[in-house]
């Protein structure tokens, strides 16, 4: 692992940010499945006319509240808001009953120890909820795309605020989420479009609009709308991105066949850097090219002897 003082110096990729203009990002949005330009627009007129602004990222030391996992996303996410802009960082970890919950809040504990050591003034302890996402009485309902599953959390966050406030008087008002511009594609919930909604949603119940929900990868004020592949060269090789987790599956490596395992297959593909990560599969291969290869010293061992 890096040494801290090295970690805290060392300079993001020159690359980044990778912004793009308004009229690329609206371009992207109109062609993207699950966006809504026509509602993302009408809701971010509101936000103009009650705020004066759609999202301004908060001046360095602000706590904010990040719903974090040991994704792939989330990790790099975190990175960068601790990095780039210097926030205060509250992590909530949420059971929401998914299949692979060992071996995801393993792997976020792993990074909650990373961040800690090389930002221990920025990163605090997480916070860890359970609530199941439909209800345990309708579990079998329920699939590896949970609808409605960042509204959720989202509620969930502004809870963990209000609690944050009460008990230790910290006033947090921003929340991140952590999508990239491709997920939209079979998870409606994690568009822009969506996430803007469900922030007015927010303030219109809480009759408050200073709150702010966001995801930085695609956070369009801040000129990105970005995906997996944008990201990993931000942070290679200074984050052990083999240590994430991405698998729906709860086994004990990553299955490598699951579309979330092929989607950070791709992304390192397309990025055009190794994927370290091992999974199932390549993991059983190598565990039967070890066999074979003992099996072939055994014998070359026994017809030397003879």
């Amino acid at each position: 692992m890096l040494n801290s003082t090295y970690f805290q110096n060392m300079k993001i990729n020159q690359s980044y940010p990778q912004t793009k203009s308004q009229k690329q990002i609206l371009s992207l949005i109109k062609q993207k499945k699950n966006e809504d330009l026509g509602i993302l627009q009408q809701v971010e007129n509101i936000f103009l006319k009650k705020r004066g602004y759609i999202f301004k990222i908060p001046p360095k030391n602000t706590p904010c509240i990040i719903l974090a996992t040991g994704g792939l996303d989330s990790v790099i996410a975190t990175f960068l808001l601790l990095k780039l802009y210097k926030l205060k960082l509250f992590p909530l970890f949420i059971d929401w009953g998914q299949k692979n919950l060992i071996a995801e809040r393993k792997t976020f504990n792993y990074f909650v120890h990373f961040f800690k050591k090389h930002f221990p003034t920025l990163y605090n302890s997480p916070q860890y909820i359970s609530s199941h996402i439909p209800a345990q009485e309708i579990y079998k309902s329920r699939s590896d795309v949970v609808t409605l599953r960042n509204t959720a959390f989202a509620n969930h966050a502004i809870s963990y605020a209000k609690y944050l406030k009460e008990t230790k008087n910290i006033n947090s008002k921003t929340i991140f989420i952590n999508t990239v511009a491709t997920d939209s594609v079979l998870c409606p919930d994690t568009s822009l479009t969506a996430i803007r909604t469900t922030n007015l949603n927010i303030c219109v119940n809480e009759n408050d609009y200073s709150w702010q929900l966001s995801s930085l990868a695609i956070e369009k004020e801040l000129g990105f709308y970005l995906n997996k592949e944008d990201l990993i060269p931000l942070v290679n090789p200074f984050i052990p991105l083999e240590k994430t987790w991405s698998c729906y599956q709860g086994k004990k490596k990553q299955c490598g066949q699951c579309f979330t395992c092929w989607g950070r297959k791709n992304a390192f593909e397309k990025a055009n850097i190794t994927d370290k990560t091992i999974y199932y599969q390549s993991s059983n291969l190598k565990k039967l090219y070890l066999k074979i290869k003992r099996k072939i010293i055994t014998i070359h061992h026994t017809i030397s002897a003879r």
